[in-house]
Parts: structure tokens; C-alpha cells; sequence
């Protein structure tokens, strides 16, 4: 068995002929040009042998690229087989079958799947869309819990299902622009928050009994003149190792590195000293950003704007809009704003002014976050936004996780939830349904150690 850390998130792992593509995004940005990776990749592609498989933990760009997916299916063609979650939405598939994937499986959750000759794949959900992969591969366990935030209860059943782990990977930095991005925040709680996701990521590979944790999935930087600014936040691979005498033991490992039974880890000097030097030019403030889309066609960025928000006034139950209220949209390059009556099912244009709570943003970016139903999750992962006078309402907290509910396709209709495919889904993940409810309509209050509950 070896593995190799290729960039990011994405993983090689092969065994006795079978090889698996964990989550590849190789080339360019995603989330709207708000992120770029640490280091920025050569042709990746080009260098890879066809895989046996390549395996989906969720949507998010950064981990279903399109751009690297189509330079995968140019390269090797759309007879790949591509897997994924069998989740209660089918997203993730159909959006590879749109890409021209011909052989997607999705895969029950909990239930091991033989891949190979001494290889096999059980898959754990994660909140509304997120899954884990607990590989069993040559007698060693792998566990890539990439951004999931396993728990209590959940985190007590991925660790009896892996049982004790030889390495799990994981997110160990911001990836959010919550709280970061809310106007005001408290300093002090926004360290706390850029710090949360390395505790986490100790807290699971402790809870694993790993005997190696090896940070991933936060190799980026943010590359966009809109959000330069996060790059404070950002944790170096450098910054993961704990504490001396302390736990977990931690393996860093810097894209292109990995481990083989041959071996053990198998480390190059020139990939750090890569991945340092990227690091000091965005330190250094000489990583190259990209700017602003034009300011669009009014009348098309008003009429997108009013389809997309009239077709979430009639998925979007009651209850949920109950907790919106009213929140706007400041597109401060065109002077305009879009006041979101949500109770009432009502939109308002006006000069770029607002006294409720607000999103601030890129006219051409709010076109896009309209266009595309994820657009509201792709808004908040890139960070190119802020939020104003959102103290003591429940606007913003209520906003996020109904947009992103609605993207994911969760409220296009009733009738999906009771398809054999979906009821399975969601009995499998009833422990994560109950608290994503529970938190939908929850009010958070946004102390320090609970920004979370978003």
C-alpha cells in the first residue's frame, strides 16, 4: 500500500493494482477566483496514470473541481468510474453525469465497498452534504475526514467503525468566511474561530487512536483583492505539529510527499521548501490577486436576481423564512441594493444604502451567486463579502443555512425524500439530520465558542 499527497485535498492511494483519486482539484482556482492553492500546482494531470477509481467526498469546488474533471475525462476518457455518496439529495452525481461522467456509483453510506484485493471503501455523512472515507487497505486503516466535523455521537460511530486508524487526514484551518467576515467581530473570537479547526482536527485523529495525523485540505491561500485580507487567518502545514509530549503524533506532509510499505514516509526537501516559499510570497503580500468582475447588465443581474429569489420565496418552508426576516444585498460598485422581504415574499431595489442587516459585494458576484442554486455556499466559502449590522439579528445566521439547504436541493419537493434511495440515506445519517434541523432553527447567538452552530 502507498499513498501520496498530490495538493490540497486530493489523495493517491493504490494497492495490488487498485488506485483511488480522492477529491481532485489540481489545477487553477475555484470559488469565484477567492482561492488559489499553497503552492499553485503544476499539470497534474498530465502526470497522473489512469485511475481505478475516483472518489467524491461532496460538491464543494475545491473538492469536485470541474476544471480539473474535464482536463481527467479529456485525458482518460468518460468511462472512468466515479464514486460517490448515496446521500438523501443526488447532487454530487448529477453533477458529474453533467460533466460527462458515464459511470458514477453511488455508494450506501456504512456499507463497505471491495475495490480491490485487500481494499475496500465505507463511507460516513457529515452534515447536509459532507461524507468521510474509511479506506482498509493491506492490513492498514485510512481514515479522510477532510471537512467534516464529527462529534458526540457521530464521532463515536466513525471511530467504531474504523476501529484503531494507522493514518487519518483532515482540515486543520479556516475555510469560511464566517465569523471572519461579519463587521465588528470581536477579535478575541475570531482567534478563537481561526484556531477551532486544528483543535478539531486533534480532537478526531485523539478520538482514532491514529498512530499518524496527517493534516490536509487547507493547502490554499485567499486570492482575490476582495479577500486578501483572510490571509492572516491562514495556518501553515509548519504551524499543525503540537506541542512537544503531546498528541496526536502529527506527519506533515507537503504536496507531492507520501508514504509506502517500502519506505514509510517518503518526503522530498524540494516540496517543502515549495510550499515554504509560497507561503512567504503570500505572507510577503507578492502572491499575484485576482480582481473584480465587471459590473453587469443591470437589467440581466436584476431579472437573475429576481428569478433566483422568487424560486426560493416558494421552496423555502415557512417556518424558515419566518426566521429571515428582512436582509439585504449592498452591491457597492453599482450603487444598488436588493432589500429581501422574506416574510412577506417581497423585493425592493433601491440606492446602495441599508440600515438592515446586509451583505456587502461585487455586483458581477452576486450575479453569479444568483445564477447557480450552490451559489450562496460558493458566496460564503470565498470570503468576498461582508456582512453588516448583523449584532443581535437573526437574519444572517438564519440566511446561511436555508440558502444553502435550498442549493443543495433539499426543498425541491417532498416526494424526494421518499425514495427508497433517500429513505436509506437518511436512516443511515439520523443523527446528523436531527442536529441540522435542530441548528436550522436555532437562534445563534454569536458568543466566541459558539459561532459554530452556523
Amino acid at each position: 500500500m502507498r499513498f501520496r499527497l498530490l495538493a490540497h485535498a486530493s489523495l493517491w492511494i493504490e494497492h495490488a493494482g487498485t488506485s483511488v483519486l480522492v477529491d481532485p482539484w489540481l489545477t487553477g482556482s475555484c470559488y469565484q477566483d477567492a482561492w488559489r492553492q499553497v503552492p499553485e500546482q503544476p499539470d497534474l494531470v498530465a502526470q497522473l496514470e489512469r485511475p481505478s477509481f475516483v472518489l467524491f467526498s461532496h460538491a464543494h469546488p475545491d473538492h469536485l473541481h470541474a476544471e480539473t474533471l474535464r482536463a481527467l475525462l479529456a485525458r482518460f476518457g468518460p468511462d472512468v468510474p466515479a464514486i460517490v455518496p448515496r446521500m438523501v439529495v443526488t447532487h454530487v452525481a448529477s453533477a458529474l453525469r453533467e460533466l460527462g461522467f458515464r459511470d458514477v456509483r453511488e455508494v450506501p453510506l456504512l456499507r463497505p465497498l471491495p475495490l480491490g484485493t485487500d481494499f475496500t471503501l465505507s463511507i460516513h455523512a457529515a452534515r447536509a452534504d459532507d461524507s468521510a472515507h474509511i479506506f482498509k487497505v493491506g492490513g492498514r486503516t485510512l481514515v479522510n475526514f477532510n471537512d467534516c466535523q464529527f462529534e458526540g455521537a457521530t464521532l463515536a460511530a466513525l471511530v467504531k467503525a474504523a476501529g484503531k486508524s494507522d493514518f487519518c487526514f483532515g482540515q486543520f484551518a479556516p475555510a469560511d468566511g464566517y465569523p471572519f467576515r461579519l463587521e465588528d467581530f470581536p477579535e478575541q473570537a475570531a482567534l478563537s474561530a481561526a484556531a477551532a479547526p486544528l483543535e478539531q482536527f486533534r480532537r478526531v485523529a485523539a478520538a482514532l487512536d491514529a498512530e499518524w495525523a496527517v493534516p490536509t485540505a487547507s493547502l490554499i491561500r485567499f486570492s482575490h483583492t476582495d479577500n486578501v485580507g483572510m490571509n492572516r487567518r491562514l495556518v501553515t502545514l509548519d504551524e499543525t505539529l503540537p506541542p512537544e509530549g503531546t498528541g496526536p503524533p502529527t506527519a506533515v506532509l507537503f504536496p507531492g510527499d507520501g508514504w509506502s510499505e517500502a519506505n514509510g514516509f517518503e518526503r522530498e526537501p524540494a516540496h517543502r521548501e515549495r510550499y515554504r516559499d509560497a507561503v512567504a510570497s503570500v505572507r510577503e503580500g507578492r502572491a499575484p490577486l485576482a480582481v473584480r468582475e465587471p459590473v453587469p447588465a443591470l437589467e440581466i443581474l436584476k431579472r437573475t436576481a429576481e428569478q433566483r429569489f422568487e424560486d426560493m420565496f416558494r421552496r423555502i418552508p415557512f417556518l424558515m423564512r419566518r426566521r429571515m426576516g428582512k436582509i439585504a444585498f449592498v452591491l457597492d460598485d453599482a450603487d444598488l441594493s436588493l432589500v429581501i422581504d422574506w416574510r412577506a415574499r417581497t423585493l425592493r431595489w433601491g440606492a446602495a444604502a441599508s440600515d438592515l442587516p446586509h451583505y456587502s459585494l461585487g455586483a458581477g458576484l452576486f450575479l453569479e451567486a444568483c445564477r447557480v442554486p450552490w451559489g450562496w455556499g460558493d458566496l460564503h466559502i470565498g470570503c468576498r463579502f461582508t456582512v453588516h449590522r448583523w449584532q443581535g439579528n437573526s437574519a444572517v445566521e438564519s440566511f446561511l443555512p436555508s440558502s444553502i439547504l435550498y442549493g443543495l436541493g433539499y426543498f425541491d419537493g417532498v416526494g424526494q425524500f421518499f425514495r427508497p434511495q433517500a429513505l436509506g440515506a437518511a436512516w443511515a445519517r439520523r443523527v446528523e439530520i436531527a442536529e441540522l434541523i435542530r441548528k436550522a432553527f436555532t437562534r445563534a447567538t454569536w458568543r466566541g465558542d459558539d459561532f459554530q452552530r452556523l
